[in-house]
């Protein structure tokens, strides 16, 4: 299964973008930037979905 990194700090964008995605991805999600590096290192993700604008 292709595996997804969602970045973004708000809570509630992340809940419903890997609600939509959960039956076909496995979806790992990171509320910062230095959570998405972490992820990114161990997590190995196909493809990664950030927020452009972040604390």
């Amino acid at each position: 299964m292709k595996k997804i990194l969602v970045v973004d700090d708000e809570p509630e964008i992340r809940a419903a973008i890997k609600e939509v995605l959960k039956e076909q991805f496995s979806v790992v999600t990171a509320n910062d930037g230095d959570m998405a590096l972490e992820a990114v290192r161990q997590e190995k993700p196909d493809l990664i979905l950030t927020d452009v604008l972040m604390p």
